[in-house]
């Protein structure tokens, strides 16, 4: 008849080894297998945000920016010889139009709280475009 394996003997968790504490005895000591619990990670607020607007800025496709910036120049240069352009100029481009996006909609949301409400409408940006119309006004000018 044969001895059935100990559990230590097939490698669990749980190891006996002989420590000096003991006095010789054998003692069970936690295998590194065991302690391998990830601990918990508190997490700034906002960083999750922040790596989902990461993750979806560069999902965003390049294409249909590069299409219109073609457009433009072909229609501001108005010869049939297009310009070429570098991945780096469209990027340049591409953060300029988010960061004038996102000016837009701060303004939107701060004329919004004014009024009281959470919700943007319409008139929220019709507010904004007189606003900043005239702002243009008096900076071209010159005052």
């Amino acid at each position: 008849m044969t001895r059935m394996p100990t559990k230590a003997e097939e490698g669990s968790a749980v190891d006996t080894t002989t420590t000096k504490r003991s006095g010789g005895r054998k003692a069970a000591v936690p295998s590194a297998a065991s302690l391998k619990m990830k601990t918990k990670r508190y997490i700034h607020l906002g960083t999750v945000a922040a790596r989902g607007i990461k993750k979806y800025q560069r999902r965003l496709d390049r294409l249909p920016l590069l299409r219109l910036i073609r457009e433009v120049s072909h229609d501001l240069r108005g010869d049939k010889q297009a310009f070429r352009w570098q991945s780096a100029a469209v990027q340049a481009i591409q953060e300029a139009i988010e960061a004038k996006v996102f000016g837009i909609f701060e303004n939107l949301v701060l004329a919004a709280t004014h009024d009281g409400r959470d919700t943007l409408e319409v008139k929220d940006w019709e507010h904004i475009k007189r606003v900043t119309d005239g702002c243009m006004a008096v900076r071209k000018a010159g005052y």
